[in-house]
């Protein structure tokens, strides 16, 4: 014998707060994620042309009343102008997934955060875009070898929750890789950053910048191509990136009272240069201007110029990293709420053929000097250190330093005595 059901009041009793709140509630409902593949839109990562076009359609699939993923299969896709990138998209390329900038497009963005009518200087706070997801692949911004002007590479701004992970970006001339303007709650983790043409005055660079949109009198924008209204990035986390032979790795290189980036986290990235003729170009590591509140940990800074430099910044936490090798400065702490100074090996006396060897190693609170077959200890509180050695001092002597402050900050430095005139 069958039961049968039947749908009474009381069952309507119940559904009726359901059916309430779907019709008055102000939040959309979202329907189920949308997947699109790019090759059903006409790219082809197989030959030349250009597939911008192919790429934008299904980027332009997105939308506020629904998740949109995108996903990019192998191959080199090539494009003649930038990309634009919306709310709730999730761009997902292959590992063998190659996105080129053609020569006619060398001058511009790769990809832009915008609204839906590929806009991005109308609206301001976060409230461009949100809910971005990058990931995977390569973005090759060419043969910037022919490039006459600069523009960055992947490009966020006036949003908030925005993730960058696991991609490789490479060839960018003067200017930055990754620039977050204006963004809030953003994450840059597990991506290979190198390739950088230098300007003659773009010095400055960073492979991955901080911004605030604003407008000053000296500089003009500070964020081209977005509305400047002060709006500041805060809740930025930077992780294990590995950046080469960029004049700065990560940058926060404007300062607007009231305005500043806050809440910024760099941890457990490398920092490196891959030969001698870069060793004048890779200038810094971290540089950090008027960041209020930020922590700076468990890298490693390897043969740059300079290793980190934080200054005029309050609430800044520098500990557990490693300064290996950086000529001109280690750690360089100026102008902010506590432990200013710099944090490096600097040699006061090492005449040939005498056996006295001065340095002085200001904040580094003790370590180990190693030249000549003989290693040495010292503590110190940035009071010069003077060792009798057990040998005389020869002409290019190595010499090498290791040591570490408070906050288990690690510094190595190799250094070489200087020829002496009648001296070998």
């Amino acid at each position: 014998m069958k039961t049968q059901h039947k749908l009474t009041i009381k069952h309507l009793l119940y559904l009726l707060p359901v059916f309430i709140l779907l019709v008055l509630s102000e939040k959309p409902v979202y329907a189920a994620t949308q997947y699109y593949n790019v090759t059903s839109f006409g790219a082809n990562g197989k030959d030349k042309k250009s597939d911008s076009n192919a790429i934008q359609q299904a980027l332009d699939q997105a939308s506020e009343d629904h998740k949109t993923v995108i996903t990019i299969p192998n191959g080199t896709f090539y494009i003649n102008k930038t990309l634009y990138i919306q709310s709730n998209t999730t761009l997902k390329l292959s590992k063998k997934t190659v996105i080129r900038r053609m020569n006619s497009a060398l001058g511009k963005n790769m990809l832009r955060t915008t609204d839906a009518k590929h806009k991005s200087n109308k609206v301001g706070g976060y409230n461009l875009a949100h809910d971005i997801i990058v990931s995977g692949g390569i973005w090759d911004g060419g043969n910037i070898k022919k490039a006459k002007s600069s523009s960055n590479l992947i490009y966020m701004g006036h949003s908030r929750n925005i993730t960058i992970k696991n991609t490789a970006i490479k060839n960018c001339y003067g200017a930055h890789a990754i620039e977050l303007a204006g963004v809030k709650d953003g994450t840059i983790r597990n991506c290979k950053i190198t390739g950088f043409r230098y300007t003659s005055d773009m010095f400055t660079s960073e492979a991955i910048q901080v911004d605030i949109c604003y407008k000053s009198k000296s500089e003009g924008r500070w964020a081209p191509g977005f509305k400047a209204d002060k709006t500041k990035s805060c809740n930025i986390l930077i992780e294990k990136n590995t950046i080469t032979d960029y004049p700065r790795g990560i940058g926060v290189h404007h300062s607007l009272k009231g305005h500043q980036v806050t809440n910024l986290t760099i941890r457990n990235n490398r920092f490196k240069r891959s030969s001698v003729s870069t060793q004048g170009k890779s200038i810094v590591g971290v540089f950090l201007i008027g960041v209020k509140k930020a922590t700076v940990s468990s890298n490693i800074f390897d043969h740059y110029y300079y290793g980190a430099m934080i200054k005029q910044s309050q609430k800044v936490s520098v500990k557990k990293n490693q300064f290996k090798y950086n000529p001109s400065g280690n750690l360089i702490i100026e102008g902010c709420d506590k432990n200013n100074g710099r944090h490096t090996f600097l040699v006061t006396s090492d005449k040939v053929g005498k056996k006295k060897f001065e340095f002085v190693c200001g904040n580094i609170k003790s370590g180990t000097v190693k030249t000549g077959g003989y290693t040495y200890h010292f503590n110190s509180n940035e009071k010069k250190v003077i060792l009798t050695l057990y040998n005389k001092i020869k002409s290019n002597q190595e010499v090498h330093f290791k040591g570490k402050d408070q906050y288990n900050n690690k510094y190595y430095r190799t250094y070489y005595v200087p020829k002496q005139k009648g001296k070998k």
